[in-house]
């Protein structure tokens, strides 16, 4: 697998709302060496959004940060409603 398959289930599971899912991918991901981009980062922050995980949508903020240097509106309003 590659990061664009990674991509793809994190994204259907933040569409499926299975943000312990999408955590669980990202550690796969750490495990096998396979960088993250700024799509898997938004995925996983949007699938944490639903579940209400405001702390570690902080964290995938950071490291978004890092990876680029302005944040989309939809990576904040997933942060915003994970705060709720």
């Amino acid at each position: 697998m590659n990061t664009i398959s990674y991509n793809s289930a994190i994204s259907a599971c933040e569409k499926g709302r299975a943000w312990t899912w999408a955590l669980e991918l990202l550690r796969h991901m750490e495990v096998r060496r396979i960088s993250a981009d700024s799509i898997t980062l938004t995925a996983a922050i949007g699938a944490l959004g639903h579940g209400q995980q405001w702390q570690r949508s902080l964290t995938l903020f950071d490291a978004l940060c890092s990876l680029s240097r302005e944040p989309q509106g939809m990576v904040l309003g997933s942060i915003v409603s994970s705060c709720r």
